[in-house]
C-alpha cells in the first residue's frame, strides 16, 4: 500500500462516517479497466457487425484484432497488478487469483490468433484458437470465483460475507457476471468452429449467445471500473460533508 494509494482513494459514505476505500496501485486496477471495457465493446460490436451480415469481413476482423490486443493488454497488466501485490515478498502474492489470471492471459494469446491469421490470409483464420481461447478464459473465471468465494473468502481479495453488499465485493459480483458471459460463449465458440463436425443451432440463435456474451462482459467491466475509480482524481472532501472521516481500510 503506498501513500498514492490512500491520497488517490474514495471516499465511501457508511451512515454517520466516512471511509476511505482504497484499491493498491488505482492508477493501474483504473486503466486496465479501462482497457477490459473498451475490449468487451469492441468485441460486443464486432458480434452486432457479424449478426448484420453487411460489413466486410477485413473491417470485422480488424474490430476483432483490436479486442483481442486490448485483452492481452490488459490482462498482462493484471498479472504484473497481482505480482506487485506482493512488494517483491513471494508468499504476498494472491497465488490462486493470479493462477487465474494467467490463465485468461494465455486465452488472450489464442484469441489474437484468429483475427491476426484472418487479415494475413484474407479468410477465417483459426476458428479453433476462438474456441481454445474461451476454454482458458472461461476456466480462469472458475478459478477466480473459486479464490473469491472460498479460498481467500472474508480475507482481502475475497468475498465479505459479513457485509456482502459492501464496496469491496463489487470485483466479486463483477466476476459472476463475467462467468455468466463466458458460459454464453463457450457453446457459441464450439457451434462456429468450422474444425468440428457438431450440429448447431440457427445462425439467430448464435448471435444472441455472442452479443449477449459481449454485453455481460461490458457490463462486469463496468463494475470493475466503478470498483477501481473511473478517473484518478478521487479522495477529496468536498466542502461541508457531513460525518466523520475514520481510520483507512484497505480494500485488498
Amino acid at each position: 500500500m503506498t501513500q498514492s494509494d490512500i491520497e488517490n482513494a474514495p471516499l465511501v459514505n457508511e451512515g454517520a462516517v466516512w471511509r476511505k476505500h482504497v484499491v493498491p496501485r488505482r492508477l493501474e486496477i483504473t486503466h486496465l479497466s479501462w482497457v477490459f471495457l473498451w475490449a468487451s465493446v469492441s468485441l460486443m460490436v464486432e458480434f452486432i457487425m457479424l449478426y448484420q451480415g453487411t460489413f466486410n469481413d477485413s473491417i470485422i476482423n480488424a474490430v476483432g484484432m483490436m479486442s483481442c490486443l486490448m485483452w492481452l493488454h490488459g490482462f498482462l497488466m493484471l498479472d504484473h497488478w497481482m505480482i506487485s501485490l506482493g512488494g517483491g515478498d513471494f508468499s504476498k502474492i494472491p497465488h490462486v487469483a493470479l493462477f487465474g489470471a494467467i490463465l485468461k492471459t494465455i486465452a488472450s494469446v489464442f484469441f489474437n490468433m484468429q483475427p491476426i491469421t484472418a487479415l494475413a490470409n484474407n479468410d477465417l483464420g483459426y476458428s479453433w484458437s476462438n474456441l481454445t481461447g474461451i476454454l482458458f478464459f472461461h476456466t480462469g473465471n472458475m478459478v477466480s470465483i473459486f479464490d473469491m468465494m472460498i479460498y481467500s473468502r472474508n480475507l482481502p481479495g475475497g468475498f465479505n460475507y459479513k457485509n456482502p453488499f459492501c464496496a469491496d465485493n463489487i470485483p466479486v459480483y463483477a466476476m459472476w457476471v463475467y462467468l455468466a458471459a463466458t458460459s454464453l460463449l463457450v457453446p457459441a465458440n464450439f457451434w462456429t468452429c468450422s474444425d468440428l463436425n457438431i450440429s448447431v443451432p440457427s445462425s439467430d440463435t448464435i448471435s444472441a449467445f455472442q452479443i449477449t456474451g459481449g454485453a455481460l462482459l461490458s457490463v462486469g467491466s463496468i463494475m470493475f471500473l466503478v470498483w477501481a475509480g473511473p478517473l484518478p482524481s478521487f479522495g477529496i472532501r468536498p466542502a461541508g460533508m457531513p460525518g466523520e472521516l475514520i481510520a483507512i481500510e484497505s480494500s485488498f
